[in-house]
């Protein structure tokens, strides 16, 4: 943890005692580990397109019996969206750690040792993301329509999900102690969403840009 690189300093500066500063350390430690299954919501959400996916034929076929003929595009559109920021958020947890990260934000470089940071989407897409479906702006009518890689996006969200539960049992929050079975646990169920991923990957079909809809226009200004 990188708290314990700089508690020497802290407590030399702040005139403590190792007592006091232990506690200092302890106390966000547990919140860290406290947050963990947070993180594994939060790996099953990067997957939310693969599990539309699967179950998309059975509940758009139900749209037209209740007469509404344009739900599939508004709620397929939801869902990409959807996907695309937790896909986002999955990113920026994973993601180098840089100045202007925020003090309440989960990253991965808090519970892995010597963690250097990696972009589970490419640093330009993740900004592009961020623009296009995280706000409301003109890019699309500047810059036309976007196609996102997005099984390719779930895919290796999932897998880095994966590998990082892999790696956590070792980090020194746990002193030596982790959870082994809850991380087992972690790992089981999201491989088994990363075979589904992977099938989805292997139809081939991973491109997927927002379909138009009634009252949206391709315009360019």
């Amino acid at each position: 943890m990188r708290a314990l690189l700089v508690l020497p300093l802290l407590l030399a500066a702040c005139e403590t005692t190792w007592r006091e500063g232990a506690s200092v350390t302890s106390s966000s430690g547990q919140r860290l580990i406290g947050a963990i299954d947070d993180l594994f919501y939060a790996a099953h959400q990067s997957a939310l397109y693969v599990y539309w996916k699967l179950v998309e034929r059975p509940i758009t076929g139900t749209f037209a019996l209740h007469g509404i003929s344009d739900a599939h595009t508004y709620f397929n559109n939801g869902i990409v969206e959807s996907a695309l920021l937790f896909i986002r958020k999955t990113t920026e947890f994973f993601k180098p750690k840089g100045d202007r990260d925020r003090p309440d934000t989960l990253y991965a470089y808090l519970y892995l040792d010597q963690w250097s940071g990696t972009w589970v989407i490419p640093q330009n897409v993740y900004i592009e993301l961020h623009k296009r479906v995280g706000h409301i702006t003109v890019r699309e009518a500047r810059h036309g329509k976007q196609v996102w890689q997005i099984v390719d996006f779930t895919v290796d969200a999932v897998d880095q999900w994966i590998a990082f539960f892999s790696f956590l049992g070792a980090s020194s929050l746990f002193a030596g102690n982790p959870p082994k079975e809850k991380l087992d646990g972690f790992i089981s169920s999201l491989r088994e969403v990363s075979r589904a991923c992977h099938l989805l990957q292997g139809r081939r079909r991973p491109n997927q840009s927002l379909e138009p809809t009634a009252g949206r226009r391709d315009a360019h200004i």
